[in-house]
Parts: structure tokens; C-alpha cells; sequence
């Protein structure tokens, strides 16, 4: 590669809008003949690559068939793609120059590139978390986040992040926690803006810790995910629900439902902030356990996938130190961007798909009915009579 560099060097540069000073100390011109693949984020608002990287060159084609790509709206006819782009209030977002939109204050690179196959874009699914931050900020503020990133669309290449890296928004900041390894800078947001600026970078689910930053080793948050094999019928998911929430109820626990917006629903108990993150998960592992044991044809606390076959797993895992869970309304990277919906008890039924809410019809659901977590957060509860009552 270095041969086919220096064939082609040159004085002078062939582009009319050059790097000049110090960026363009050290810089060898070239003759604009070779193409490279490069994989990158985004374009950004100043015609600059966000996060490129270089995967070989190409010779496939004449290097004057090469042209910028914009992204296009897809026209669906999907009953579950999302409606044309609306803020705040159901007035059009704010489009600005250059290709860009606004919402909350936030500026939305190619707000047209599709996020999801079906017709949905960044810029519906920005809007679609500014008209619910109200809701969902309450159980991301001031927590460690784990993000799942798909800046080419679900479609593409996805990745997990956690941890802070450089580039980050300005909304965006860091949760210091301790590792095995000494201590590492966590992702966390404050505001809607930080919501809205992850949303750019290409998060389509958000992920957090059942405990909040000012006391990270106390939760404050004890989830059960009902994970189904494939066969399982939902009338057998929502008697598991309903079976776990009495067992709960017994011990003095209250516990609130939500979807997970792929195949299982989620149980998930306020604590007080008085228990360690062993406490909880020991708990949690003994309530999971009690139920396959008791129901071992129905139900496993097993993570083995061959131990799952024709069963539903109570997955305790998510009470572990460094675990995380869905967020409530979060979107996920699945087909049409379903939604973690809270739901109400009553509201569970045979025919209650977990991922049938999506940001296509979660927002309509959401104004018709009232908050079913609304006093989520001023439950005053403790694991400390309900393990009295777990081991008598």
C-alpha cells in the first residue's frame, strides 16, 4: 500500500477545502485515484467523519463514480412503522440547515438516516424520547448507564458500551465506579438533552443499574426477568407473573410489571437503600429457586439454554453488582423499535405480547391511561422481614 501511496504524491493538494496549520502539518498530498472502504458513526454537522475506520481499499471501482451518499426516507406501509416526525406539543421539529433537524435544544445529525428497516429514523425516534422524558428520566438520572449503539441502524453492526470514551456530547458524563481493576468512568445523563444527544449517537436501548450513583453498593431496584423458550404460550408467561408477584406479596413485597420488549416481562421490586448487592441477589436466587423447585417442569433458575427447553427462566442475574435491566420505555434494537412498557397488573392478560408496544403506538397507550409506576419510587419497603419470613 505504501508503493501505491507514493506513485501517486504530489505537491499540491487536488481539494478545494484543505487542512491548513497545524492540521495539516506532516500531510502528503496524493492524486485522488485510490478509493478505501471507511466504516464511521455519522457525518457531522461541519462535513467532518465521526469515529472512521479504515477497512482496506477498493478496486471495484473508477474513483470518479465515487460521490457522497445522503440517506432517503423509507416509505412503508408497515401498520407498525412510526407516524411522520412531530415534537413537542405535535408540532414539526425545528429543520435546520446543513441536514440537520433540532429537538430539545439538540442538534440531530442526518435526522433522516434510518435507525430501524421499517421507515424509522433518528429524527422520529429523538422525538419520540422528548415526548416521553418525563417519564422515563426518573429511572435513568443519576444512574450508570449501558448503552446499545447502532449508528448504522439496527440492521448493521450494533455494539454494547458502558464505559465513558473521548468525543462524548455535553450533556454526557461520567459515573466513577470501582473495578476489579482499579476504577473506571461510567456513562450517565441528567437531562432530556443528554437523553436526546445518546439518541444521535445512535442508542436505541438503554440499559441501567438497580442502584443510583450516590450509594452504588446499596440498590434500590430488585428485578426478576421471566425469560420464555420459544413455545411458551403467553397465558403460561402471565401466570408465572402473576404466581411471582403473590410469592412476593407474601413476603410483604410489592412489585410493579413491565414488558421487556422482546419476548418476557419483567418484575421489578423497590428497596429501601439498606441492603448490599449480595443480600439482594441471594434473595432474589432464592425466590427463583423456589419456584423451580417447586414447579421444575415449568420454571428454572438455570441460565444453561439447555436447561431452558420448554420452560420459563426466572433470571436473578440482573440483581448482580455491574448488572443491568431494560429501561421502562426504552425502545429496543428489534424489529419496528418495540418498547419496555410499564403496565398495569390488570392490565396482563393470555393476550398481552410483550413486544406489541412500540413507538408506533406506546405514546397513544401512554395518554390514555394513568401512570401504573407513578408511585414507584415512594414505596417504602426492605428485604429484612421478608427474609425472617423466607427462612422460617
Amino acid at each position: 500500500m505504501s508503493k501505491e501511496l507514493r506513485r501517486r504524491e504530489r505537491e499540491k493538494t487536488a481539494f478545494s477545502n484543505p487542512p491548513v496549520g497545524a492540521n495539516a502539518r506532516g500531510v502528503h498530498w496524493l492524486k485522488p485515484e485510490l478509493i478505501c472502504e471507511v466504516e464511521f458513526t455519522e457525518w457531522t454537522s461541519d462535513g467532518q467523519l465521526r469515529h472512521p475506520s479504515f477497512k482496506g481499499l477498493r478496486e471495484d471501482k473508477p474513483a470518479k463514480s465515487i460521490v457522497r451518499e445522503t440517506p432517503k426516507l423509507k416509505v412503508t406501509s408497515s401498520e407498525n412503522a412510526a407516524p411522520p416526525p412531530r415534537g413537542k406539543n405535535g408540532k414539526p421539529a425545528r429543520r435546520l440547515g446543513s441536514g440537520s433537524a433540532e429537538v430539545a435544544g439538540v442538534v440531530i445529525s442526518n435526522p433522516d438516516k434510518e435507525l430501524y428497516p421499517e421507515g424509522i429514523t433518528k429524527l422520529m425516534l429523538a422525538e419520540y424520547y422528548e415526548s416521553i422524558a418525563e417519564r422515563i428520566l426518573p429511572y435513568i438520572v443519576n444512574r450508570p448507564l449501558s448503552l446499545v449503539r447502532c449508528p448504522q441502524g439496527r440492521a448493521n453492526k450494533c455494539f454494547f458500551q458502558k464505559h465513558m470514551t473521548s468525543g462524548m456530547p455535553e450533556h454526557v458524563r461520567s459515573i466513577p465506579i470501582r473495578e476489579k481493576e482499579g476504577k473506571a468512568d461510567y456513562i450517565a445523563i441528567d437531562d432530556t438533552a443528554g437523553l436526546i444527544e445518546l439518541v444521535n449517537l445512535g442508542v436505541l436501548e438503554f440499559h441501567v443499574w438497580g442502584a443510583r450513583e450516590d450509594r452504588i453498593e446499596k440498590p434500590d431496584i430488585m428485578a426478576f426477568d421471566l425469560d420464555p423458550d420459544s413455545g411458551i404460550k403467553r397465558g403460561a408467561l402471565a401466570e408465572t407473573a402473576f404466581f411471582l408477584r403473590d410469592q412476593l406479596e407474601a413476603l410483604g413485597l410489592r412489585s410493579f410489571l413491565k414488558t421487556t420488549g422482546g419476548k418476557g416481562l419483567h418484575i421489578m421490586v423497590p428497596l429501601e437503600r439498606r441492603h448490599s448487592w449480595d443480600e439482594v441477589k441471594e434473595f432474589s436466587q432464592a425466590i427463583a429457586q423456589f419456584m423451580s423447585t417447586n414447579e421444575p417442569r415449568r420454571y428454572t433458575a438455570n441460565m444453561s439454554k439447555a436447561k431452558r427447553t420448554g420452560k420459563i427462566y426466572v433470571d436473578y442475574l440482573r440483581n448482580a453488582r455491574g448488572a443491568t435491566f431494560i429501561v421502562p420505555f426504552s425502545t429496543r434494537a428489534r424489529a419496528s423499535a418495540p418498547v419496555s412498557m410499564p403496565l398495569d397488573w390488570h392490565a396482563l392478560d393470555e393476550s398481552v405480547d410483550p413486544a406489541q408496544w412500540t413507538i408506533a403506538n406506546a405514546l397513544d397507550w401512554i395518554r390514555e391511561r394513568p401512570d401504573p409506576w407513578k408511585d414507584f419510587f415512594s414505596v417504602r419497603q426492605s428485604l429484612a422481614s421478608a427474609l425472617k419470613k423466607l427462612s422460617a
